[in-house]
Formats: C-alpha cells, sequence, structure tokens
C-alpha cells in the first residue's frame, strides 16, 4: 500500500481514477469531493459543492476535464474537475427527507415528518398506512409527531403544539404552555411533555390540559438532552456546558441526584428505571440509579453519541455516531454488531411491532426495518410520489399499493459484465424468480395487527 489517508473521521463511499491514472477522486459521508495525486499522495483540491448532500458515487469523464457525482436522494451534479465548480444540476423525483417516525398503538399507522419537492418542501406531518402502503401527507409546518394512547396525534411545529387530527388534518389551537424549543421528550404515555426553558431551566408540560407543571431549576448551562423514566415519575437532564446530569423528582419537582462530569449530549432512562445512558463524544457512560460508579463503553468512532434507544428488556443499548449504528450488551459492555448508514448524519430510532424490529431513518426517503440481534436490514421502506410506497426485502420480494410494479425494474449484471433492465414480468420469464408479496414481513412491523384487526 503506497498512500492512505485519514478522511476527516469519516466515510469514504466511492474512488474512482481519471483516465490517465494521475489522480484520484473522492467523495463521501462528510459531503466534500476531493481530488488526490497518486503518486505522491497530495491533497490537489477539495470542495463542498453547494447544497448538503451526501454523495455517494463519483466517475470522471473521458476527457478528464469533468467528475459526474451521484447524491443519497437522486440527485446527479456535474462539476468541472479543476475547479470543482458545478456545472449543473438535477435532482430526482422521488426527493424527500424523513428524519422521525412513531407507530400508532394499534400498529397499523406510522407517523413521520419530513420535506420534499412533492410535499411542498416543508416540514411536513406525514401518515402510511401499513397495510395499504398508501401514505399522506397531514400538516405543513409540523416537525416532530408523537401519538397518545388513544391514537390520536400531537404535533410539533417548531414554535407550537397542537393536537392533529388524522382524519382532518386540521390541528387544534396551539398550545398556550408551551414556548419555542427544538428539543422535547414525552413521557411513556404522551399526556406530559418536558423541553429546555429559559434559563437553563427544563420545562414540564400537562399537554392534556395545556398546564406547565413545573419548571425545574438547577442547571448552570444549557441543557442539550432530556427523558422520562418508564412510569413517569422522573425526569434525567444534561447539560454538556455544566458537565452535570441531573435527575428529578416530578411528584415534588425537586432534584433526587446530581451527578457530576456527566454532562452529554443525548440521554436515555432504560425501561427499568435501574440505569441512565448519557452519550458524549466517543463515548457512553451508564450511571446506575440511585448512584454509584459509573461505567463507560468506549466507541470506536471518535464523533458524539446520538441518539441512543434501550432494547424494551433493558439488556442492549443501540447508540448512532453519524453514519453507524451499534448495538451493546450493557452488562458486559460487549459490542454485538455494528452496521453502517448511507445518507446524512442525523436521523431516529424507533421500535416496530412490539419490539420485533427496529426502524431507522436517516434523513433520505427511506425507513430501513432491521432485526434487533445483528442489526441486518430485513425490509426497506421507500416513499415513492403520489401518495404510493413499496417495501422490499433483500431478496428483491415487495409489498406496495396495486400499480406500483409498473413502474418497477431489476437491474442485473450478467456474467459476462452486461447490465440488464428488466421489468418483474421480464424477470420472472427469463430467470423464473417471482415475486412473493407474503414474504415481506409486514406482520414483523405490525407485530401481528392488520387491516381488519389483531391476529
Amino acid at each position: 500500500m503506497e498512500h492512505t489517508e485519514a478522511w476527516k473521521r469519516r466515510y469514504v463511499f466511492d474512488v474512482a481514477f481519471s483516465p490517465d491514472g494521475s489522480s484520484l477522486a473522492s467523495c463521501g459521508s462528510d459531503y466534500h469531493v476531493s481530488v488526490w495525486n497518486v503518486a505522491s499522495g497530495d491533497l490537489l483540491r477539495q470542495e463542498v459543492p453547494r447544497g448538503l448532500y451526501v454523495w455517494q458515487c463519483l466517475a470522471w469523464s473521458p476527457a478528464a476535464d469533468q467528475i459526474a457525482l451521484g447524491g443519497h436522494l437522486g440527485e446527479v451534479r456535474l462539476l468541472d474537475a479543476g475547479a470543482l465548480q458545478s456545472q449543473w444540476h438535477m435532482v430526482g423525483r422521488a426527493h424527500y427527507y424523513l428524519w422521525d417516525i412513531q407507530q400508532a398503538p394499534d400498529r397499523k399507522l406510522v407517523g413521520l415528518f419530513g420535506a420534499g419537492e412533492q410535499i411542498g418542501n416543508q416540514c411536513t406531518a406525514i401518515a402510511w398506512r401499513i397495510a395499504s402502503g398508501e401514505w399522506e401527507a397531514l400538516n405543513r409546518g409540523c416537525h416532530r409527531l408523537v401519538f397518545s394512547e388513544s391514537g390520536q396525534l400531537l404535533a410539533w411545529t417548531g414554535s407550537s403544539l397542537a393536537w392533529l387530527d388524522p382524519q382532518t388534518r386540521k390541528p387544534s389551537p396551539p398550545l398556550k404552555a408551551v414556548q419555542n424549543t427544538s428539543t422535547q421528550e414525552w413521557s411513556p404515555d404522551a399526556r406530559w411533555m418536558a423541553y429546555p426553558g429559559e434559563g437553563n431551566s427544563a420545562c414540564v408540560v400537562d399537554v392534556e390540559n395545556d398546564r406547565l407543571l413545573h419548571r425545574l431549576e438547577g442547571h448552570t448551562g444549557n441543557i442539550q438532552a432530556l427523558d422520562f423514566s418508564s412510569d413517569g415519575k422522573k425526569l434525567a437532564t444534561t447539560s454538556p456546558q455544566d458537565r452535570t446530569l441531573r435527575i428529578w423528582n416530578l411528584n415534588t419537582g425537586s432534584t433526587e441526584l446530581v451527578v457530576q462530569d456527566m454532562g452529554g449530549f443525548s440521554l436515555r432512562v432504560s425501561p427499568d428505571n435501574a440505569h441512565i445512558v448519557v452519550g458524549q463524544t466517543a463515548a457512553v457512560s451508564i450511571v446506575p440509579i440511585p448512584g454509584g460508579d459509573s461505567k463507560h463503553l468506549k466507541m470506536r468512532d471518535p464523533s458524539r453519541v446520538w441518539p441512543m434507544q434501550w432494547s424494551l428488556d433493558g439488556k442492549v443499548l443501540y447508540a448512532r455516531q453519524d453514519a453507524t449504528i451499534s448495538a451493546w450488551r450493557v452488562e458486559t459492555s460487549e459490542c454485538l454488531g455494528q452496521a453502517t448508514l448511507a445518507g446524512p448524519a442525523h436521523g431516529s430510532f424507533s421500535w416496530f411491532g412490539g419490539g420485533t424490529l427496529l426502524a431507522t431513518t436517516n434523513g433520505t426517503n427511506m425507513i430501513y426495518f432491521r432485526n434487533p440481534e445483528e442489526l441486518q436490514i430485513v425490509a426497506t421502506l421507500m416513499l415513492l410520489p403520489e401518495g404510493r410506497s413499496v417495501l422490499f426485502t433483500p431478496q428483491g420480494h415487495f409489498h406496495s399499493p396495486k400499480g406500483v410494479e409498473d413502474d418497477l425494474a431489476y437491474v442485473v449484471l450478467t456474467d459476462t459484465g452486461e447490465q440488464l433492465t428488466l421489468t418483474p414480468a421480464e424477470f420472472e420469464k427469463q430467470y423464473g424468480w417471482k415475486n412473493d408479496p407474503a414474504k415481506v414481513p409486514i406482520d414483523g412491523i405490525t407485530g401481528g395487527a392488520t387491516a381488519g384487526g389483531a391476529k
């Protein structure tokens, strides 16, 4: 090996030699496009093409005067190879960004929020109906969703909170007790919401009655993360500025525990309320409740840990760093598995089917359903234009609304290197393989709930 480069502590998705072999172009998860001298290993030039797109593939023109880029949301951009400046840019039709995902209590409906060309380039609440595969935009200007126990939606618009009726798609008047905030957490029954308030405080609001319950004061720095205990009786908060973790009693509004040198960017209370995990830079601290010696998980990536999610039994912790998700057995500090996520370094986790599958988003138009052991993808949801979607497996089986199959194609690379694009019918005729929607794990996503009721 002649040259290696530590590349911004991010992931390199593609490299390509220039036609004469003297230069090497690279792109990856830090949005940069770089050109290197092959002989010396020197960086010749590096740019971030306009727009924060993750470039996943690239190619030189035969004359070596242009570089073509392919992005994570269907973008194609042509650069001048000398200055790495854009000459033209094209965006594909299925241009969505999905950030948050929540499953309704009946497990038949999924609430999402995202933005994209087909939904007006605004943050929008989206409802995806699992059985039919159809989706619709419910309310524009929405930044986050959460389901109440009765199945109603609470829609957070970034400056106000309102109830959203999935049938009428109309929000209620904004709740008066909630101020502007970009960070919020919900109690397990979605009756209370906590968010960082003014003066480094934490505010707890009764959303059913539109009433401020507590303004919890004690931090001397901005609160970065909050989480409720599973019984809703306690709230944990952390600040990377004052480097403390605090646990609050929500019956009295008083501080129960302060842990020094425990500031972080994310936190989660375990399902049994016995531990709190704090996501930091390149590490996760595991704090016992009501106190004691903490354990530390050293992560493989040097970036911040955010977000995190517990397994339902509290034995495994799932943590994300940029484009990596890893699973850890908390008792032994053993890393059980790791997966690389394509796309931007943001997204969320959510359990589906009563804990049978872990859903991850990554700021694209796709949701990945993974088994919780090896983090392998068992199904992928792709939102399509005009309220349609397709749910497909790694083996090629898919479930979709009527008519979507006419727009699908199989791309085949033959033994001779020829690339074929075939319709599903052509693929079946040539290779004897046919799609079987029954092999798409709908029951794993719904936990056995079907359009007609629970199994």
